[in-house]
């Protein structure tokens, strides 16, 4: 990942794209990892696709692996 204070930017391999209405869910594999993020409506992201996206790393939330309970 790159980027400048907060934000940082990858490119990540869609898995799974799943538009809810406003908002579009994308799981994606970042970093050996299975990560879902939330997107806006018009993402282009598309499954099998590689597409870099920007996080806000202040503005993530985290979940305990084995409990699924999100982590402060």
């Amino acid at each position: 990942m790159r980027g400048v204070g907060s934000v940082q930017a990858a490119d990540c391999i869609i898995d799974i794209v799943e538009p809810t209405g406003a908002d579009t869910f994308v799981v994606m594999q970042l970093g050996g990892k299975s990560v879902t993020a939330r997107l806006h409506s018009e993402t282009t992201a598309r499954p099998g696709k590689t597409q870099r996206l920007a996080f806000d790393l202040g503005k993530v939330s985290y979940f305990a692996p084995d409990t699924g309970l999100r982590l402060n």
